[in-house]
């Protein structure tokens, strides 16, 4: 409801709207983290699919990009979204690369806390909304990072590249 809310109505209180923001976004991280202790607790069993869960959360992250957006847009708000597509099922290569990529996220944003909005998705559960942004961006490999809707980049890169390119992006901080 949030999202539709920031898109239809006059944000007056925006402080408020990015607080609630933020909190959704802590919200979603804590379904991330059960998810993936289930996730490890299905690696030693084998015995449940965790594709609707995943879906699920796939989806929220997605509201939250679109409320981080719409938040920028009407509210002024100084942060940059960060978008990091990966692949759920890697191959050996992949997962490498993903794993090298995401450790040097995990850096970025513990270096700018909400300053930068890190939202992962992943381009392989056949989500419509995925599908989309990933044709309209032309995102065909993993890991690839979107930096404010703006600059797309395929493959891995380090910190330094990254926080350059998210600074040219938004020339009035």
């Amino acid at each position: 409801m949030q999202s539709a809310y920031f898109q239809v109505v006059d944000i007056t209180k925006c402080k408020t709207a990015i607080e609630e923001n933020l909190r959704f976004s802590d919200k979603v991280y804590q379904e991330g983290l059960k998810l993936e202790r289930y996730e490890e607790a299905n690696k030693l069993a084998r015995r449940i699919s965790l594709d609707y869960e995943k879906r699920r959360y796939t989806l929220l992250k997605m509201e939250f990009w679109l409320n981080s957006i719409a938040l920028k847009k009407r509210c002024n708000a100084k942060y940059d979204n960060l978008i990091y597509f990966y692949v759920d099922h890697p191959t050996y290569i992949q997962r490498n690369e993903q794993n090298a990529q995401a450790t040097i996220l995990k850096e970025l944003k513990r270096k700018y806390a909400t300053q930068v909005m890190l939202i992962p998705l992943p381009l392989d559960l056949d989500l419509s909304i995925i599908n989309i942004i990933a044709n309209t961006y032309n995102i065909t490999s993993a890991p690839t990072l979107l930096i404010n809707e703006e600059i797309k980049l395929d493959g891995v890169h380090g910190l330094e590249d990254i926080e350059k390119l998210i600074n040219q992006s938004m020339p009035n901080k």
